[in-house]
């Protein structure tokens, strides 16, 4: 409203946070005669009374000037949106810390048999260099006496400094992921430190993906629910799902003959390999080019016969890359995923398979809502054709 009326102007910047520019309200016309009373109150609890007529909405229109032109959250780091996620990756380093002091006083029999030493110890080095970092990250933000100048061009929205913490937090929580989530870590025997890892992952990603929106462009996450081919963001999720499943199958695979096995598992005998790794690496290849081929994929291209011409496309295409990832994990869930089979605990693999299950299902679903079915018909006159439903109801 108040920029409707011209006494507002907002302005937006790429490397800085929104400004409201105040000008100077026009002098009021002298009023030729009172308005009706308010029957109800405005926003912000300001009330307008029934002898002073309109006079207190220009009182409120000033209240709302002085709010914005002194509103210190917009140049205040303490008031950053990105605040939130530091604080979750602390969370995240502080329960690994604890979950693993608990774990050394505990008494579990996996734990001596299928835990590295390496990854032990990597968990609590790299919960102590997190809890430590991103506990400094959260102090700085509300340092109000030291170098309050320096942090804030260093945090302030859309600062390149940012991003260089940002992007150097997400390649540490992925090394922190592989070293609690992998096989033979200490994630797989508590479940805290499974959970969490990926938890403070998702957060350093998501800490990214906030810088990117802070400078007026947007986000990953928008550019991929945006797109005008709805199957985008669900061919993302499986690539990430199978690429999580695939290599966590090949480390496996690779200390299969090192005398160390998975749970009482023999990994050498027990494990079908020939059938497992070629399939979870098609599917990773599957989902790469199903993701690269919803940004080039031609929309429609014709193939002369010497009968006829075919009408093809990257859609169909697509649809046939579709029906193979669902199959290849609905046979995963039957045969890898169960009580009595080989993947049957919070692992990389379990939650790897499942979910790229789940979102070749959600990308079958999108892609049957967004572009219709289609049958063949030939015939002399017009060759061989592709019905849409619609024609297809009228035959």
């Amino acid at each position: 409203r108040l920029v409707k009326k011209g006494l507002l102007q907002k302005q937006r910047s790429v490397n800085m946070p929104t400004r409201v520019v105040v000008r100077a309200p026009e002098p009021p016309e002298p009023p030729q005669s009172a308005p009706p009373p308010k029957a109800n109150s405005r926003s912000r609890g300001i009330k307008f009374s029934d002898d002073v007529g309109g006079s207190n909405e220009d009182e409120y229109d000033e209240q709302m000037i002085r709010s914005a032109s002194t509103d210190l959250s917009r140049y205040d780091i303490s008031a950053s949106r990105q605040l939130e996620n530091y604080f979750i990756c602390f969370a995240s380093s502080i329960v690994d810390l604890v979950s693993y002091n608990a774990q050394k006083k505990g008494d579990d029999a996996y734990h001596d048999m299928f835990v590295l030493d390496w990854k032990e110890w990597g968990s609590y080095v790299l919960g102590v260099i997190g809890t430590s970092m991103t506990g400094v990250i959260m102090l700085v933000h509300f340092d109000k006496f030291f170098c309050p100048g320096f942090w804030m061009s260093v945090f302030r929205g859309g600062s390149m400094s940012e991003l260089f913490v940002a992007l150097f937090i997400f390649t540490f929580y992925c090394g922190n992921a592989y070293i609690n989530t992998s096989p033979y870590s200490l994630g797989e025997i508590v479940p805290n430190v499974y959970f969490s890892s990926w938890v403070a992952l998702a957060s350093s990603a998501k800490l990214v993906d906030r810088w990117i929106k802070n400078t007026g462009r947007k986000s990953i996450f928008e550019r991929l629910t945006q797109h005008n081919r709805k199957t985008t963001m669900y061919w993302s999720l499986l690539v990430v799902f199978s690429s999580i499943s695939f290599f966590a199958g090949l480390e496996i695979y690779l200390r299969r003959n090192k005398g160390v096995n998975y749970f009482g598992i023999d990994a050498h005998n027990d494990i079908s390999w020939h059938i497992l790794l070629p399939l979870s690496g098609s599917s990773v290849a599957i989902a790469v080019i199903g993701l690269v081929g919803n940004f080039y994929g031609a929309e429609k291209f014709q193939i002369k016969l010497l009968c006829c011409t075919l009408d093809l496309g990257w859609r169909r295409f697509e649809s046939t890359l579709l029906l193979c990832e669902l199959g290849i994990y609905s046979f995963g869930v039957f045969r890898y995923i169960g009580t009595q089979n080989f993947f049957n605990r919070p692992s990389n693999p379990y939650f790897g398979i499942w979910g790229s299950l789940l979102s070749s299902i959600l990308a079958v679903a999108a892609s049957i809502k967004e572009h219709n079915f289609s049958l063949v018909s030939y015939s002399k006159e017009e060759g061989l054709r592709f019905l849409t439903c619609a024609e297809t109801a009228d035959d």
